[in-house]
């Protein structure tokens, strides 16, 4: 019984021991499971972490990393290059120890960088004009981003992450472009200086042989002399031409050239461009016609003196490179709208032609068909370019066709404006002719001029105009002169020794400003590049002429300047006298000191506004109301706020305002 028993207890052990055991063994497996994962586990992230620092170092930018500190935790292999730190000295260190930034505009060290993006929790650009100081003190352009990094879960700034890169290269050649920039510039600027000073100096004396042949052609020659100063006069305009050609180029080129509207009929611009072309022509034994459409007719607005020049340059080189035959200029309207024609001129000859092969060196600067036609035909090779681009500049085109042996035709197609006017066609686009009729009542002119040649060139025409003359080579001489003699007109060369005219003209015009007197002054020079004209205008100058001068543009000049000083405008003398006899009838004088009021007014606030161009019609408004109140303090100082306005100089157009202001208050107390 016992043993029964014992075994019976013995049996219920076991039961347990083994219960436990399974449990034990249970827990053993669990344990060697959740061991076996977290051995996975560490591989895995193992893995991802050489994965990581593989993805890092093989960026071809610099990467290094800081805690919040300042202190670096990571660094990559190409920031250990450029900063010339390896990665076991460079973990730990401050940040701007290592990546040790300077600007190069002012040397001043960029290390507060990383302050500002701690303290902002933003990224911040590092500029192209950024320096990275390397350990061994070689110098980088870097560019690239200072970045904060931010724990997601306690949105806390931990550290910073820059990502850099070498711009040293990129930075050089930008800066060697920049440099081939400034030289081009440079260059260009050279170009320009030496077109004018060549202009000035092949001008100065042309000026000089043109105004003899033209003086010595007004006195009796036999019928050879006079057939001698014609040719003379015929290659001094040839060499003229050369000249303007290079001068024109030079202003395309640099996008200066600009149009000057006129009104004109077609009909006179095509005589005159055929006239000018027929002794050239007849040398050649050549017949010159023209054919104009019976539906081209009324005014046209347009650049009439650059549609001549592309005309002439047409026809010169039709009669040019025809030997026999004939040249035909033909005109004919295209098209129509309602303010606005479309119009065609075709320049058609029997010469030598050009080969399809040849037709792209037509247009192309400094070229000819053929390296011997210059040489049998002469010329620069600009004029068709210059053609081209004035047609273009017009929004027109030249086209052409031609067979080799057969001869061309050049065609100009042009929009242009319609213009109304009262005038017939036949009244409007004639030039002015004053060959018998330059005789004018006496002028006492001042030339200040130091070629001798252009001295005695300039006398002879002023005294053959009935003008009397005073000569003095250089700018002080003629303010020397100034203080003991008056005169109506002053001609002021530009380039002289002593004092040049600009000069001379800035202090005449001071002086002028406590006399409350005006002279005309006409720059005579031979400058002739782009906008001279206004140029000297805005020096103080009323006029300017380029050399060489011609006998009845001088005379006209300065009748004109003379009439401007006179009647104090723009207008024709004719204009004002009207107005003055009209006053006594119309409107008194209290009438013009009221709209004097007004207009001075006008003029206060739109000097507030810097409204210049409004402010020189105003000022031009008041000067004609000068007259009628009779005043010439108004009338000057209204004319140098007109000129003030003209080169947006408010402080002098200020002064002049207030001259004005006064002597309306001493006009009006008076009255």
């Amino acid at each position: 019984m016992i043993l029964k028993k014992n075994s019976k207890v013995l049996s219920s052990q076991d039961d347990k021991d083994i219960t436990k055991l399974k449990k034990i063994t249970e827990n053993v497996i669990v344990e060697e499971k959740v061991i076996k994962d977290k051995d996975i586990l560490f591989e895995e992230l193992k893995y991802a972490k050489e994965r990581f620092e593989l993805t890092i170092e093989s960026i071809g930018d610099g990467l290094i990393t800081t805690d919040n500190k300042g202190k670096i935790t990571t660094i990559n292999k190409s920031a250990e290059i450029l900063t010339g730190w390896d990665k076991k000295s460079a973990v730990g260190m401050e940040f701007s120890k290592v990546f040790n930034l300077i600007s190069s505009i002012n040397g001043e060290n960029l290390k507060s960088i990383f302050c500002e993006v701690i303290d902002n929790k933003s990224s911040v650009e590092l500029k192209e004009d950024t320096i990275l100081v390397s350990k061994t003190g070689k110098e980088f352009y870097v560019s690239g981003t200072v970045s904060n990094i931010i724990d997601e879960r306690s949105k806390t700034t931990i550290g910073v992450v820059i990502l850099f890169r070498d711009i040293t290269r990129i930075k050089t050649l930008g800066n060697e472009l920049k440099k081939d920039k400034e030289q081009a510039q440079a260059a260009n600027i050279a170009k320009s200086a030496f077109l004018a000073n060549m202009s000035h100096e092949i001008r100065t004396p042309l000026n000089g042989i043109d105004g003899m042949i033209d003086l010595t052609l007004l006195t009796e020659l036999t019928q050879d002399q006079r057939e001698n100063l014609i040719i003379a006069k015929e290659c001094s305009n040839s060499l003229m031409e050369v000249i303007n050609n290079i001068l024109d180029f030079s202003k395309i080129e640099a996008g200066k050239m600009q149009l000057n509207k006129t009104e004109f009929n077609i009909e006179d611009l095509i005589e005159k461009v055929v006239k000018t072309n027929k002794f050239h022509a007849r040398d050649k034994c050549i017949e010159l016609n023209y054919n104009i459409n019976p539906g081209l007719n009324g005014i046209l607005l347009g650049d009439y003196g650059k549609i001549q020049q592309i005309l002439n340059n047409l026809i010169s080189n039709a009669i040019k490179f025809t030997n026999q035959g004939s040249v035909c200029l033909k005109a004919e309207k295209l098209s129509e709208d309602e303010g606005m024609v479309i119009l065609k001129f075709a320049v058609e000859d029997t010469g030598i032609g050009i080969s399809s092969e040849d037709m792209d060196k037509l247009f192309k600067s400094f070229s000819q068909v053929d390296g011997t036609y210059t040489r049998k035909y002469g010329g620069t090779g600009l004029g068709l370019v210059i053609s081209k681009k004035l047609a273009e500049l017009m929004d027109g085109e030249i086209s052409v066709e031609s067979i080799k042996g057969k001869g061309s035709t050049f065609a100009l197609s042009i929009k242009i404006e319609k213009f109304n006017n009262l005038k017939s066609p036949k009244e409007i686009g004639k030039p002015e002719h004053h060959e018998n009729n330059l005789v004018s009542i006496p002028r006492k002119i001042l030339i200040v001029e130091d070629n001798k040649a252009n001295q005695e060139v300039l006398n002879r025409m002023c005294s053959k105009m009935n003008y009397k003359v005073k000569i003095v080579g250089d700018g002080k001489k003629a303010l020397e002169i100034l203080n003991t003699e008056s005169f109506d007109v002053i001609l002021m060369d530009i380039q002289m020794p002593i004092m040049d005219g600009v000069e001379a003209t800035r202090i005449i015009r001071e002086n002028e400003k406590k006399l409350g007197e005006h002279i005309p002054i006409i720059a005579l020079t031979a400058y002739a590049l782009k906008d001279d004209r206004e140029k000297f205008l805005n020096l103080g100058m009323d006029d300017y002429l380029s050399k060489p001068v011609i006998m009845e543009t001088l005379h006209k000049c300065i009748e004109k300047s003379v009439s401007k000083e006179y009647n104090g405008s723009y207008h024709d003398a004719g204009y004002y006298l009207n107005i003055k006899e009209t006053n006594n009838n119309l409107e008194d004088e209290k009438t013009y000191i009221e709209k004097i009021s007004i207009e001075i007014n006008k003029l206060n606030d739109l000097i507030k506004k810097e409204d210049f161009k409004n402010c020189e019609n105003s000022c031009h408004i008041l000067k004609e109301y000068s007259l009628c109140v009779k005043s010439v303090i108004m009338k000057s100082a209204s004319f140098r706020a007109e000129l003030a306005a003209r080169r947006k100089d408010i402080i002098v157009l200020i002064e002049q305002t207030e001259i004005i202001e006064e002597e309306y208050n001493r006009i009006k107390e008076s009255v």
